[in-house]
């Protein structure tokens, strides 16, 4: 059957031999800051979703074929300006989960390729969430048919090392800046920390996590800022939405 996610050569694959840094990169974290989402409505995620996502659906085609000097900061804002964009990621792995048992469970040939083209699309318009990706390398792993786990695992390695390039967490200024709940959570694992609470704040227009973590190799307790901005603007708008079509519904 004819998949979006084919196997590349070997050469590609030595893409995934690159270094992690740690430390942070001040013109990715300037350029980050300019992007962040000022969305006070849904019409402002309207607007910014029309102009982001022909971007967007390039730099995922573009990921498809691995291409050299990939840009996944681009990648990762372009998305968090999306409709579609799903910061908690609940829905979207709820249906990648539904459609991925239809594809292994329906026997009807043009029933099972309907669930596969959505499955695809889906992936494609969510491509940039981490969450999404993990369990898009998840099923690869089990089944051949949802894709090549060699690019899922190259998606997964370029987006994780451009959230820890996104700053070092010492401080709001040097905070490291995430778009979804899981690049925050995979954050905290890579750096080998144990979170042991957070408190979410909000400075002026700056959405942030103050997590309280301990590090077991040097045995300190320190605090871990992680800018937030990014989903929690796209929430709030989110809501404001809600609150306001419930009102309306009273009204009549």
């Amino acid at each position: 059957m004819r998949t979006l996610f084919k196997t590349t050569s070997l050469a590609a694959l030595l893409l995934l031999a690159f270094s992690i840094t740690f430390g942070p990169s001040c013109t990715h974290a300037q350029d980050f800051q300019r992007s962040r989402n000022t969305y006070q409505t849904m019409d402002d995620v309207q607007r910014k979703g029309y102009l982001a996502e022909p971007q967007f659906d390039y730099l995922a085609r573009a990921a498809l074929r691995r291409e050299p000097g990939f840009d996944f900061m681009r990648f990762r804002r372009y998305y968090a300006q999306t409709r579609q964009y799903d910061p908690l990621g609940e829905e979207t792995l709820e249906r990648m989960n539904e459609l991925a048992f239809g594809i292994e469970t329906e026997k009807d040939p043009e029933k099972n390729r309907l669930y596969m083209d959505e499955y695809q699309n889906l992936l494609l318009k969510h491509l940039a969430n981490l969450g999404v990706v993990m369990q898009a390398l998840s099923l690869s792993r089990t089944n051949p048919r949802f894709g090549d786990p060699g690019l899922f695992k190259w998606i997964k390695a370029g987006l994780t090392r451009d959230v820890l390039m996104s700053g070092n967490g010492r401080s709001l200024d040097d905070a490291y800046d995430v778009i979804t709940t899981t690049e925050e959570t995979v954050l905290i694992t890579l750096l080998g920390l144990q979170r042991l609470d957070t408190i979410s704040n909000k400075e002026g227009r700056i959405y942030y996590n103050m997590n309280e973590v301990y590090d077991p190799r040097t045995k300190e307790k320190w605090t871990l800022f992680v800018n937030t901005s990014f989903p929690m603007k796209f929430l709030e708008a989110k809501e404001k939405l809600q609150k306001s079509f419930t009102v309306d519904l009273h009204k009549q």
